[in-house]
C-alpha cells in the first residue's frame, strides 16, 4: 500500500507539468505554401504538413518564383475560412492568390487579418472576400483587384490602408466593396492608388487620400459609385492627394481638398462625373495647406452648403466646363477664421450656380480674387436676395456673364474691374471710392439693369465699345462714351408656356415659347408638399421661338417644373 507521501510525490510533478503547459504561448497553426510553381489551394501537397488550410491556419504565401494559387468552385468549404493571410514575393517575383467562380454565398473568410506586401497580388472574380475584423487594419502594399463579387473589410472600426509602407493598389472593376476607413498613402514616403471603373465602394467612416506627411495618394474614380455617408473625404489629408472623377458618381458628406498644414490636394471633375456633397467643401482648409478644384466637366453639387476657396490655407477653384452649384462660395471670406489664407476662383466656361452669396475677401482678415473670363456665374434665388460682394480683393469680369441679384462693392479694399463680358444685376451698390467703369474701351462690355436700384457713389462711366441697357433706377453721375440702350416702357414679359420634351438618362429637357429680350429660369421641386423651388440652370435669353431648357440632375421618378420669365 502506498503511503500518503508517495501519492503526493506522483501528483506534484503532474501539476507542475500542467501548469507549465498552461503558461506556454499559443502555438500558431502556420500553413506555408512550399510549391515553387502554380497550384490549387485545396491541394495539400502544396503546403507544409501536406494538408490543405482550415479554420486554424495562418497562411503564408511568400516564397520565390512568380506563381498563381487558385481558389475556385472545387475548393471545399472547410478550406474557405482561415485565420490570416500574408501574401508577398521576393524582388522580381509576384505571388498571386486568385479567387474565382466561388460565388458570393460562400465567401473566402480571414478571421484575424490580411497582409499584402511587396510582390503580392490578390484577385477576386465572381467571388467574395470577408474579413471578420474589429478595431483592426488591413495592409495593402501589393495589388488587390475586384472584378466581380464583393469585398467586406470588416465593420466601421477597421481601416484598409492602401500603400501602408511602400506602395499599394486597390482596383475595382465591378461588384461592391465596403470598408470602415480607407487611407491611401500611409507611412512616410509610401504611395497608394485606388482605381475604380465600375462597381460600388462604400466607406462608412473616413476616406483619406494622402493620409500622412510625405505620402502620396491617388484616387481615379472613372466609373461606378463612391459613397462616404458619415465622415470626411480628404484629398490631401496630411500628405499629397489627387482625385479624378469622370463618368462616375461620388456621394460625400464633407469634401476637403488640402486639409492639414503642408498638405496638397487636387480634385479634377471631368465629363460625366457627378459629385454630390451634403455639407461644406473647404479648398485649402488650414494654414499652409494647398487645395485645387478643377471643374472641367460633369457636375459638382453642394446645394445647401458652402464652398470655401482658401479657408485658412491657399485655395483655387477653376471652372472651364460643366456645372457647379452651391449655396455660398466664400473666396477668402470666412469671417470665423482669423488665419486668413489666399484664394482664387476662375471661370473660363461652364456654369456656376450660387443661390445665397458669392463673397470675395474679408475686411478683417484676407483678400480674395475672382476672375470671370468665360462661362456663366449666376448668383440668384427666387427671392432675388442673393448677393455678390467684394469686401477685400478683386472681382475681374473680362468675358462671360455675371448674373446677380445684388452687387455690393462698398469697401475701399474691394475692387470690381469690368473690362469685358456681361454684367446683369437687379440691384447695385458701389461706394468704394472709385467710379464704376463699364469696359476697357476696346473689349465689348454690357451692363444690363434688371430693374431695381443702382447706386454709384463716385459715378458711372460707360467706355467706348460698352453698352448700358435694360431698365432700373440709377443714382449717381453717368459719363457716357459708349451706348445707352435702356427702355423701361412696355417691359412686361408674358407668362412662359412650357412643355416636356424628353428624358435621356438623368437629363430632362423642357420646351418654352420665349420672347426676344426676356430671360427664362427653370426651377424644380420633387413633390407638391415641398415649399421651395430649386434652380437648375442659369437664366437663358429668349429667342422669339422655342427655347430648350435642361435639368441634368433628374434622378427621381418624377419632378415638377416651373419657369420664371422676366
Amino acid at each position: 500500500m502506498n503511503s500518503l507521501s508517495e501519492v503526493r510525490a506522483r501528483v506534484f510533478p503532474l501539476l507542475i507539468i500542467l501548469l507549465a503547459s498552461a503558461l506556454l504561448p499559443e502555438v500558431r497553426a502556420e500553413k506555408v505554401w512550399t510549391n515553387v510553381v502554380s497550384g490549387y489551394w485545396q491541394d495539400g501537397t502544396n503546403w507544409t504538413g501536406h494538408t490543405p488550410p482550415d479554420i486554424t491556419s495562418f497562411i503564408r504565401i511568400t516564397n520565390d518564383n512568380t506563381k498563381i494559387v487558385t481558389i475556385d468552385d472545387s475548393t471545399p468549404a472547410t478550406s474557405l475560412t482561415t485565420q490570416m493571410l500574408t501574401l508577398s514575393a521576393p524582388p522580381g517575383a509576384t505571388n498571386t492568390l486568385l479567387i474565382k467562380n466561388v460565388g458570393t454565398n460562400n465567401p473566402v473568410t480571414f478571421q484575424t487579418g490580411l497582409e499584402l506586401d511587396d510582390g503580392a497580388a490578390l484577385r477576386i472574380t465572381n467571388s467574395a472576400l470577408l474579413l471578420q475584423l474589429t478595431n483592426d487594419h488591413v495592409n495593402i502594399d501589393g495589388i488587390m483587384t475586384l472584378d466581380s463579387g464583393y469585398i467586406d473589410f470588416g465593420d466601421m472600426t477597421v481601416t484598409a490602408r492602401v500603400g501602408r509602407v511602400t506602395s499599394g493598389v486597390l482596383a475595382v472593376h465591378g461588384g461592391s466593396v465596403s470598408a470602415g476607413t480607407i487611407t491611401v498613402g500611409g507611412l512616410a514616403n509610401s504611395t497608394g492608388t485606388v482605381t475604380m471603373d465600375g462597381g460600388q465602394l462604400l466607406v462608412s467612416s473616413l476616406m483619406s487620400i494622402g493620409r500622412n506627411a510625405t505620402t502620396v495618394g491617388t484616387f481615379f474614380l472613372l466609373g461606378g459609385q463612391l459613397s462616404v455617408p458619415n465622415d470626411d473625404t480628404r484629398v490631401g489629408d496630411e500628405g499629397s492627394g489627387v482625385m479624378v472623377v469622370s463618368n462616375a458618381t461620388a456621394s460625400l458628406t464633407n469634401l476637403e481638398v488640402g486639409h492639414d498644414p503642408l498638405s496638397a490636394g487636387t480634385l479634377t471633375l471631368q465629363q460625366g462625373g457627378i459629385i454630390q456633397v451634403q455639407t461644406d467643401v473647404p479648398i485649402g482648409r488650414f494654414g499652409m495647406a494647398t487645395g485645387l478644384v478643377q471643374v472641367a466637366g460633369g457636375q459638382l453639387f453642394s446645394r445647401n452648403s458652402t464652398i470655401y476657396v482658401g479657408r485658412g490655407g491657399t485655395g483655387q477653384l477653376t471652372i472651364s466646363n460643366g456645372l457647379m452649384q452651391a449655396a455660398r462660395v466664400l473666396v477668402c471670406a470666412d469671417t470665423t477664421n482669423s488665419l486668413g489664407g489666399s484664394g482664387m476662383m476662375s471661370t473660363f466656361g461652364g456654369i456656376a450656380l450660387i443661390t445665397s452669396n458669392l463673397s470675395i475677401g474679408s475686411v478683417s482678415y484676407s483678400t480674395g480674387q475672382v476672375a470671370i473670363a468665360g462661362g456663366t456665374v449666376t448668383v440668384t434665388n427666387t427671392q432675388a436676395s442673393a448677393v455678390t460682394s467684394v469686401p477685400s480683393g478683386t472681382l475681374d469680369l473680362s468675358g462671360g456673364v455675371l448674373f446677380t441679384d445684388n452687387l455690393q462693392v462698398t469697401n475701399p479694399a474691394g475692387q470690381f474691374v469690368f473690362s469685358g463680358g456681361t454684367l446683369d444685376s437687379k440691384n447695385t451698390q458701389v461706394a468704394n471710392g472709385s467710379p464704376f467703369v463699364i469696359g476697357d474701351g476696346s473689349t465689348p462690355a454690357t451692363f444690363h439693369l434688371r430693374g431695381g436700384t443702382h447706386s454709384f457713389a463716385n459715378g458711372l462711366v460707360i467706355s467706348s465699345n460698352a453698352t448700358l441697357e435694360g431698365c432700373g433706377t440709377i443714382i449717381g453721375t453717368v459719363i457716357n462714351h459708349g451706348i445707352i440702350s435702356t427702355n423701361c416702357g412696355g417691359n412686361t414679359v408674358p407668362p412662359a408656356t412650357l412643355s416636356f420634351v424628353s428624358r435621356v438618362g438623368s437629363t430632362n429637357t423642357i420646351s418654352v415659347q420665349s420672347v426676344t429680350g426676356a430671360n427664362y429660369t427653370l426651377e424644380f421641386k420633387d413633390s407638391l408638399s415641398q415649399t421651395n423651388w430649386t434652380q437648375v440652370v442659369p437664366p437663358s435669353a429668349g429667342n422669339g421661338g422655342e427655347l430648350l431648357l435642361q435639368d441634368s440632375s433628374a434622378q427621381g421618378a418624377a419632378r415638377l417644373y416651373r419657369v420664371l420669365s422676366f
